[in-house]
């Protein structure tokens, strides 16, 4: 996935809202509007090590 600068290991999709969400050993995850005519997509910054997971919770949360 362009946007990443390390190598994406997780892959999160939520069917309800066509996003995706990607984590990588950037320490970033990025949220892919995957509805959106270009794909849009948002980084969420604030880890401090890389990603080994992404999930959410039954109230829909990360």
């Amino acid at each position: 996935l362009s946007g990443h600068t390390g190598s994406v290991q997780n892959l999160l999709w939520d069917p309800d809202t066509k996003w995706l969400y990607s984590g990588s050993f950037d320490t970033a995850v990025i949220v892919w509007d995957l509805a959106a005519p270009q794909g849009v997509a948002v980084e969420l910054n604030g880890h401090s090590d890389r990603l080994v997971g992404i999930s959410y919770d039954n109230l829909r949360k990360l």
